[in-house]
């Protein structure tokens, strides 16, 4: 045999395994005594990431601690009659606070920052006008998260969630604020952990206030307290190594806070995060060497019947599909004797699932898209609402839960379009469908355009009191565009709306939530429109 031919000759599959196994084995024992101070680090860099995905969950708790408090003061806010009767509000705060673990203490003062009502009584009758948490949302009469402030009566730092009541006529009549539990904050942080040993701090944006959960006044961890807050001051986000007084390493993650610009930080003892990995690390050696001997025994007495003689006999049926003409072979080569046939056949049809595969998404995706959207307002069409209205009818039937549904019309929209033309009709469309969509809760609620200048807007597990209220707001959503209509009452475009809700059971047809809304909508356009209609004759 010619040299070069025996050199690039194929090496088979049973000595392949077997030196690749003593290979292996070599290399495993060598890499171990060689790189224990690189696993080290790797040790520690993973210590240190793992703090950082725990603050980076902080943060997403915090998140949605804030959202869980806006929907809740959301709710209180629509019992604004209750919150300004001093006997009324002290129960209704008092039963709210009870069924809200991430909230401390909720307080409703006036417009003049005085409290009228809280959960915390000794703050009854305090002027609060100077605290920005209070001032600020009374000015703006927006929703207003506080930075890390400092509690007047209680003297602990804490987060607040504001939002100002607003009476009948649109004007700010007093102000709800409900002050985080952030212990919860902490505690959910450690669970996160699979070890459960962290704390919390956070920083306000200056850096003036910092707070430790759970409370520490050792001093070496009040002193630990001033490092971290100078640390995550300097980035938006990161992690970093210090020590505290008595010279115990500490790991700290790190992150700001979107929502209102403090600090976030993540504490986990050194010694204690190695210690963990470096005995899950000890665990996986044992399991390496026992699974080396497993292999070992493997190739030694099964590998040829179990392995060889099974591949062998796959690849002559692959061969054969793979082969089929007229598409070309493949010129994959391993060097592998036995694996061959196998690597052309897989390569073949491999390409060709793959080609098949991409055009198939691209296509399905697209359809996908134009079966969903209207095409005119980008928002969902008829076809994507009766879809999602079938699974929240469906979910309904077995959770109990009410379903609200609101069908509103744009009044007088043919004469709009006679007086103003097609293309502003179809701007006035686009400009009504967004101004919809800013109203409802974002992720569970649809806005459709059923078609025409008739929209649609299905409120999932939802109370009657809410679909009422989002009836409300998009009437005055779409009044405050102020798009010109000179022939309207008004002047400008507005809109008819008709509600309903229910909790459907066995015997009722879906059709009778359309049904209720609809005749709702007639009722609020023979009303004189711009109106707004429940099911039960409701007007406004």
């Amino acid at each position: 045999m010619d040299p070069r031919t025996a050199r690039n000759a194929p090496v088979g599959l049973r000595a392949r395994l077997l030196w690749a196994l003593l290979i292996g084995l070599c290399l495993f024992l060598a890499e171990r005594v060689l790189t224990v101070n690189r696993y080290q680090g790797e040790l520690l860099a993973a210590a240190q990431e793992r703090a950082l995905d725990l603050a980076l969950r902080g943060q997403a708790a915090f998140d949605q601690d804030v959202a869980s408090a806006k929907v809740t003061l959301t709710m209180l806010a629509e019992h604004d009659k209750q919150l300004f009767d001093k006997s009324s509000c002290d129960r209704l705060l008092e039963a709210t606070v009870a069924a809200a673990a991430n909230i401390l203490h909720l307080t409703v003062t006036n417009t003049d920052g005085v409290v009228t009502c809280s959960t915390l009584t000794r703050s009854v009758g305090e002027k609060y006008l100077d605290r920005a948490h209070i001032r600020v949302p009374l000015q703006s009469s927006t929703w207003h998260i506080s930075d890390l402030v400092l509690g007047r009566v209680l003297q602990e730092p804490t987060v607040f969630v504001a939002l100002p009541l607003i009476d009948a006529a649109g004007d700010t009549s007093g102000l709800l604020l409900a002050r985080l539990n952030l212990i919860w904050l902490s505690t959910f942080i450690a669970n996160n952990d699979r070890l459960g040993e962290t704390s919390t701090i956070l920083v306000d944006s200056t850096g003036e206030y910092a707070a430790e959960f759970p409370p520490d006044d050792a001093p070496a961890a009040q002193i630990l307290v001033h490092d971290v807050a100078r640390v995550v001051l300097s980035r938006s986000e990161g992690a970093a190594e210090l020590e505290d007084s008595n010279g115990r390493g500490v790991l700290v993650g790190y992150t700001r806070l979107s929502l209102n610009n403090a600090h976030l930080a993540v504490l986990l003892d050194k010694n204690a995060a190695l210690a963990s990995t470096n005995r899950a690390l000890y665990d996986s050696l044992i399991a390496f060497a026992a699974i080396c001997a497993l292999v070992g025994a493997g190739v030694a007495f099964g590998g040829s019947r179990y392995i060889v003689h099974p591949i062998e006999r796959l690849v002559a049926s692959l061969a054969a599909v793979g082969q089929g003409k007229p598409l070309p072979t493949g010129t994959l080569a391993t060097g592998v004797k036995e694996l061959q046939p196998l690597e052309h056949a897989i390569d073949e049809m491999a390409q060709r699932l793959a080609d098949r595969e991409r055009e198939l998404r691209k296509a399905n995706g697209h359809l996908e898209a134009l079966a969903a959207i209207d095409p005119l307002t980008q928002i969902a069409n008829r076809r994507a609402f009766d879809t999602y209205f079938e699974t929240v009818w469906r979910n309904a039937l077995e959770t109990r839960a009410t379903i609200g549904l609101i069908i509103l019309d744009v009044d007088h929209f043919k004469s709009f379009n006679d007086i103003y033309g097609h293309v502003a009709g179809d701007q006035c469309l686009r400009d009504i469908a967004a101004a919809l969509s800013h109203e409802v809760r974002f992720e569970r609620d649809l806005v459709a355009r059923l078609g025409g200048e008739e929209f649609v807007v299905l409120l999932p597990d939802c109370v009657p009191a809410y679909a009422k209220s989002v009836a409300y707001r998009l009437r005055r959503a779409v009044e405050a565009l102020s798009i010109p209509h000179a022939p309207t009452a008004l002047g400008i475009i507005t809109i008819s709306v008709g509600f309903t809700s229910h909790a459907p059971t066995s015997g009722d047809p879906p059709g009778m939530l359309l049904g209720n809304a609809d005749r709702a909508l007639y009722r609020a356009k023979r009303a004189g429109r711009n109106k707004v209609h429940g099911d039960e004759g409701e007007a406004a």
